[in-house]
């Protein structure tokens, strides 16, 4: 993995503890500002969401944005793995 990656991840992660708060009535976008998409992956090699998960990252429910958070962070932990 490499550092940028790394970095890339930590930023993720560190809004991933944030994003799910159950008490919380607000969930972060996983958006880092890094918007490229991993033409193998087809998804953002800064947030880890697909391209149907940021268009309609706005009209999904907190329980589905929760949802995709944790996918989100399963998918990071398979990028530490592969050249992402």
């Amino acid at each position: 993995m490499s550092s940028t990656q790394a970095i890339r991840i930590q930023r993720l992660s560190d809004k991933a503890e944030m994003a799910m708060d159950l008490e919380s009535d607000f969930v972060l976008s996983p958006c880092i500002g890094v918007c490229e998409v991993h033409k193998r992956a087809q998804v953002c090699v800064g947030c880890y969401r697909t391209m149907e998960e940021i268009a309609r990252w706005t009209s999904y429910t907190l329980h589905e944005k929760r949802a995709i958070w944790t996918q989100i962070m399963a998918r990071t932990e398979q990028a530490q793995y592969q050249h992402f």
